[in-house]
């Protein structure tokens, strides 16, 4: 077990521990996540334990190619925006919603990387609407329809669905309800989970 402090559901995995499925997903995604994020967050300790969902995710190998599969379909689907995705994930790891501390922690620091304004980003995060430069309709818009999802468990009224099938177009709207049903179950994971932000790091950024 590795030796960095983590007192969730899911200690820390080195690859010196892992069984064989788990270490052939190990050396599949832990180059992956170094060339797409770089040191954008902590995903891997030094000694190799994987932190976050995919940490989770290693508990359950035979699951971790179909979701993920999901998920990189989900992420490329046509009208959506980096920061769109960003706005979407964050509302949901809010203290309003989910309060997914790991998932806050992570991607407040992608969507700096992508280019999200710091207030948009900080009042997402911290459960409140984005506004100011940057927050454009695309992006209210992706902020209500989440919201609305998150706090009516998907029954998003006609008006607020109409409205952004004609602002944004369908494949759009249709984008953001995945990404938003997507990020739930990973919220629902990583809080059953316990799954903590890394050592020595910073919720917020």
């Amino acid at each position: 077990m590795s030796n960095a402090k983590n007192t969730s559901r899911c200690p820390y995995l080195p690859p010196s521990e892992m069984n064989t499925a788990q270490r052939d997903i190990y050396d599949e995604v832990a180059p992956a996540l170094a060339d797409k994020y770089g040191d954008q967050f902590v995903h891997t300790l030094p000694d190799g334990s994987l932190t976050g969902p995919l940490n989770v995710h290693l508990k359950t190998p035979d699951l971790y190619r179909p979701f993920w599969n999901l998920i990189g379909k989900v992420f490329t689907q046509p009208g959506l925006t980096e920061t769109m995705l960003e706005v979407i994930i964050l509302n949901i790891a809010s203290p309003n919603h989910y309060d997914c501390k790991y998932m806050r922690y992570a991607h407040i620091r992608v969507a700096k990387a992508v280019g999200l304004d710091e207030n948009i980003r900080k009042a997402v995060a911290n459960g409140e609407k984005g506004s100011g430069p940057g927050w454009d309709l695309r992006l209210d818009l992706t902020w209500e329809i989440s919201t609305s999802m998150l706090e009516s468990r998907g029954n998003i009224p006609s008006q607020l669905w109409n409205k952004a099938k004609q602002e944004l177009g369908e494949q759009s709207l249709l984008a953001i309800v995945q990404v938003a049903a997507a990020y739930q179950y990973q919220a629902n994971l990583l809080n059953a989970h316990r799954q903590e932000i890394p050592p020595g790091e910073e919720l917020l950024a």
